[in-house]
């Protein structure tokens, strides 16, 4: 009896040390090569999926560079709808929003006509007709004409004087009534400096049409 109990008690411990194992040391991966990054995506040419891609806020009519391409087939035509309202208010012993006259922001918006050239609006004062975005508070609109292949393309950047405030957006919506893009659009309000400061959040960000 005793002979086999100590063979129990043998076999028992056999076991337990049977069951440990040795910690493995794994070597340690580098993220980095394994999973590269590769940059900004660029469209892969399914344009249909109306990718917004961002552009460089500090473009000028002068600097653009066309970002369109040709695709194939009969071009499908967008009707653009260009909505932007401003406001800067007066001094606080005056209320209300400043004289037309004595606005001192500065800001710009630009887009991508049908020319493929860069247009531009803006608020200084200094601005008339069509090209000045006046300083009333009130939705102002343009509408103009692309075609597949053009960009929807927006800009919004400048100075601003404290507590002014420019909101912009642009959308397409094409005459088949099949495609209606992502709107593009921007609230920018200058709160941060005393005086006349850029706008917070620069912004430039086009669609190619398909």
């Amino acid at each position: 009896m005793n002979r086999l109990l100590k063979s129990l008690v043998w076999l028992t411990a056999l076991s337990l040390v049977g069951c440990k194992h040795s910690p493995i040391d794994y070597p340690v991966e580098d993220y980095d090569k394994l999973f590269p990054f590769r940059g900004v995506e660029r469209p892969d040419g399914r344009y249909e999926d109306m990718t917004i891609l961002s552009g460089n806020p500090e473009t000028t009519p002068s600097t653009f560079v066309y970002p369109g391409v040709t695709l194939p087939g009969t071009p499908r035509t967008y009707r653009v709808t260009l909505t932007y309202s401003f406001s800067e208010p007066a001094d606080l012993h005056q209320g209300g929003l400043r004289k037309q006259s004595e606005v001192r922001s500065r800001c710009v918006v630009r887009y991508v006509g049908t020319d493929k050239l860069l247009h531009e609006l803006g608020t200084e004062k200094t601005l008339q007709g069509p090209s000045l975005i006046p300083n009333d508070g009130k939705e102002h609109t343009q509408t103009l004409t692309l075609s597949s292949g053009q960009p929807l393309f927006l800009l919004v950047n400048g100075t601003a004087a404290r507590g002014s405030t420019i909101h912009v957006s642009l959308q397409a919506v094409s005459t088949d009534g099949i495609f209606a893009t992502p709107v593009l659009e921007t609230r920018q309000t200058q709160n941060y400096d005393e005086g006349e400061a850029r706008l917070p959040n620069p912004f430039c960000k086009y669609i190619i049409l398909p």
